[in-house]
């Protein structure tokens, strides 16, 4: 027990622990949100400066960007920038530009700079050095990110479908002359990471990117000047501000961590003094409780100084509410097992009457040699609605009767008490088969609001003669074996059943049974008995154990009632089972005629 007492203990902790470990996280997230908005601000105003200042400080800077650009796709160009990287020698690339820009490109350009309003550089941006238009774009763009204080400023331009180059770049890291290096002045590049990402995005939004020098913040402004499209990339080093959030990060998880610890322990101190407590109270009551032999008192019942309002307390007027109810369960199942049992004794009572009722004493006419009769029933339930009787009229008149009477249980052997009495009073009067099933039809139809009903087959046996007159009310059809054939199915004449409407007429019909002759009779129990699979036992199993070598009738209904719970096994028996076979042996010289 205290293993589980400290495993609940546990749980309710770690609830709260959860709790405050969740608030505690909202809380240092939104503390970190709000750092990282306001360390990377600074960055973003930077990048909107330098943004506004490359158009507004040097109105000239795209136009110049646009003049390399058009150098850059001059015919030639690639070629002589090949011949001069073969030396590896920035200065003799410079002498090189100084004889293609201003003699070649100069001349071949001037033409479509009137034309496209460009703004040209002039001759004597070239008098100090073969390279100064692209010092001058230098200076520039290096002048735009010192005075933002960015880390970089680069200009790419996209000079086939796909391939780029990166036309000028400045940095506040480097010394200029180390920038001003032209070897890589027009060299074919794949796009760089921070235009991918810019062209990736759904937003043109700034982005953070890790590179070799640390981790920067990009800003790609795409341009359109004189029909040549190219971006300004402006970055600034953010490896500081990176270093300040994982800082920040830090102790923000610091703080967590101790926030959980106090939340823990006093979670532990409230939890032991306010619900563990009490708990082993109401669990060692209710053990106790449970621990005896099950004859319950009130005076058992749990009783606490639980007085609080909160679950706990509820727990512990529950578990009193279950004990009492408990107890008056008990009580309840005392009455009701006696009152089980007296029902169990009254059913015992009413099987063996309704087991009386029936003939069960066989041979049933021990100094009658011309016939022979066995019979059974076997009820569903403790007592069934199916019935048999057999009975002499007179010395040379034999009846026979198999009925089925409407539902099961109690109600059913009631009806069936009755219709059984009624059809023996009614053949004692002389009636035919008919006349007895028309009779008993009127008397059952007069009184009858629970609209119950029977099926019957009803026959006269006339013994010197071996002829039968029989009549059947919506019952089974009979199976006949004369003496040189095996069992079979006569189909009869059926009319409607007991008790369903007053006022039915009824037809008898006879045959006649030859010495050796067999007569079988039954219920829907037979045939309708039903295996696990729901499959119907059927007529022609029936037939089939009938017709097995040998025998009289009670070895006949043995041979049924074995095949019957062979094929359906261990399923629950679904109706009553009954059965009736006549032997018919031919006349003796003792027989007497009905007069």
């Amino acid at each position: 027990m205290k293993r589980k007492r400290m495993s609940l203990a546990f749980k309710l902790n770690l609830l709260l622990s959860l709790i405050v470990l969740t608030g505690s996280l909202v809380l240092a997230k939104g503390s970190y949100d709000a750092y990282t908005r306001t360390v990377y601000q600074a960055y973003y105003e930077k990048l909107n400066f330098v943004e506004k200042m490359a158009v507004e400080k040097d109105k000239h800077l795209y136009d110049k960007i646009v003049w390399c650009i058009r150098v850059m796709r001059l015919d030639g160009f690639e070629e002589k920038r090949q011949i001069a990287l073969k030396e590896h020698d920035d200065w003799h690339l410079f002498e090189w530009l100084s004889g293609f820009v201003i003699v070649d490109a100069y001349d071949r350009l001037i033409p479509q700079a009137e034309y496209n309003e460009i703004d040209v550089p002039s001759t004597a941006d070239y008098s100090n050095s073969a390279t100064a238009n692209y010092y001058n774009v230098s200076y520039s763009l290096q002048d735009l990110a010192r005075q933002a204080d960015i880390y970089s400023v680069a200009a790419i331009a996209e000079m086939t479908p796909g391939q780029y180059t990166e036309v000028i770049r400045a940095s506040t890291a480097y010394n200029f002359d180390e920038l001003s290096m032209g070897l890589d002045f027009g060299k074919p590049i794949e796009e760089p990471e921070p235009l991918a990402v810019y062209h990736a995005q759904k937003k043109h939004e700034d982005f953070r990117l890790d590179t070799d020098t640390g981790n920067e913040l990009f800003r790609v402004v795409p341009v359109d000047r004189s029909g040549e499209r190219f971006y300004l990339i402006y970055s600034c080093d953010v490896t500081d501000a990176r270093q300040g959030q994982k800082a920040f990060l830090f102790q923000s998880l610091l703080f967590v961590a101790m926030m959980v610890a106090v939340a823990i322990g006093l979670s532990l101190f409230l939890l032991r003094r306010m619900a563990i407590k009490p708990l082993r109270q109401l669990s060692a009551a209710a053990t106790a409780f449970a621990a005896g032999d099950g004859s319950y008192r009130r005076e058992d019942v749990v009783n606490l100084p639980i007085r609080s309002t909160d679950e706990i307390g509820d727990l512990y007027r529950e578990i009193r509410s279950m004990q009492t109810r408990i107890i008056d369960n008990a009580e309840n199942l005392t009455r009701m097992n006696a009152e089980k049992e007296r029902i169990s004794m009254e059913l015992d009572l009413a099987t063996r009457i309704q087991a009386h009722m029936l003939p069960s004493s066989f041979p049933a006419f021990p100094d009658r040699t011309e016939f022979d009769v066995y019979a059974s029933m076997n009820p569903a339930k403790e007592v069934g609605g199916d019935f048999y009787d057999f009975f002499l009229l007179d010395d040379d008149h034999l009846a026979l009767v198999i009925a089925d009477v409407s539902g099961k249980g109690v109600p059913a052997a009631l009806f069936m008490m009755v219709s059984k009495i009624l059809f023996k009073n009614y053949a004692m009067t002389g009636l035919s088969p008919a006349g007895v099933l028309e009779a008993v039809n009127h008397q059952i139809c007069s009184n009858n609001p629970e609209q119950m009903f029977v099926t019957v087959w009803m026959g006269i046996l006339e013994i010197s003669t071996g002829r039968l007159t029989a009549a059947n009310g919506g019952h089974e059809y009979p199976l006949l074996k004369q003496s040189e054939s095996g069992f079979a199915v006569y189909k009869d004449k059926h009319g409607f059943i007991i008790g369903g409407m007053d006022g039915m007429k009824y037809r008898d019909y006879e045959l006649t049974l030859r010495p050796g002759a067999r007569l079988f009779v039954y219920t829907d129990g037979v045939p309708e008995a039903t295996d696990a699979q729901n499959e119907l036992f059927g007529l022609d199993r029936t037939l089939k154990a009938l017709n097995q070598n040998g025998g009289d009738p009670r070895t006949d209904l043995e041979r049924v009632h074995s095949a019957v719970n062979a094929f359906v096994g261990s399923a629950e028996q679904f109706d009553d089972l009954t059965m009736l076979c006549l032997e018919y042996r031919g006349p003796s010289a003792g027989g007497q005629t009905r007069q």
